[in-house]
């Protein structure tokens, strides 16, 4: 997304777009990005901004060696993308900065090109990464790219794609199902309010899972009590995901 050629399609597709969308009344807000997502050290593009990163973050090759514990590079230059994203040190620390720095400036761009031509309400679809159950380990997820902090200059609603389908593990039950992700959508609506006290809209509001056939007591009460409490814990607007039984 740092690519000058990137960055041109979209300025141009902004700049062709918008104008015509702007002649609608219903358009009342802007989703610029639809579950921001970005991993840097998979991709060599990127090499040469991760050794200036270091460099401003550390001055000297030997700093960057004695933080990290004894290693013996010779510039920074030589300093390697971490192998995984999942491990507590600091060099990974350090990639999740430089990451995150990637995807606000690109989303800094974007907002700037917007705001060029209308003042209407912007945001991003960010996905609750760290309200997550921990079952899998998506935590982790927080390696994706999309700090709220740093975003939240460039953009003028929560938005989020926050979900809490009923979809039940093999001999689950229900009460065991809620206990485990009760908080899910209320951690992640917090979250954003803590950050910035802007309208928390839920673009894409999962309440059952795409094509379940199986709708019943059980699922009637988990969307009432979930959009009841995503109400009390901030969310101020929401779309919902539609429901089509034909999804498999």
């Amino acid at each position: 997304v740092s690519h000058d050629i990137a960055k041109k399609a979209v300025k141009f597709h902004i700049e062709t777009i918008l104008p015509e969308a702007l002649k609608y009344g219903s358009i009342s807000d802007i989703c610029m990005i639809n579950e921001p997502w970005i991993v840097t050290n998979t991709n060599n593009y990127y090499k040469k901004d991760w050794a200036k990163y270091l460099e401003g973050v550390y001055t000297t090759i030997q700093n960057l060696n004695s933080h990290y514990g004894g290693t013996s590079y010779s510039s920074f230059d030589d300093v390697p993308f971490p192998a995984s994203g999942k491990q507590p040190t600091i060099q990974v620390y350090d990639y999740k900065q430089f990451n995150d720095s990637v995807m606000t400036e690109w989303i800094k761009f974007m907002s700037e090109c917007i705001r060029k031509i209308t003042d209407i309400p912007i945001h991003v679809k960010s996905m609750q990464y760290v309200a997550w159950a921990d079952e899998s380990s998506p935590r982790w997820l927080l390696g994706a790219g999309l700090n709220l902090e740093r975003i939240s200059d460039y953009v003028t609603i929560n938005g989020n794609d926050a979900e809490l389908r009923f979809d039940l593990d093999e001999g689950e039950t229900y009460s065991e199902f809620i206990t485990k992700k009760a908080l899910q959508k209320s951690m992640w609506y917090e979250l954003m309010l803590s950050i910035k006290e802007m309208p928390v809209f839920n673009s894409e509001d999962h309440i059952i899972a795409n094509g379940d056939k199986n709708y019943n007591d059980a699922h009637r009460k988990n969307i009432g009590a979930e959009q009841w409490m995503s109400a009390i814990h901030g969310r101020s607007m929401a779309a919902l995901w539609i429901w089509d039984r034909s999804l498999t």
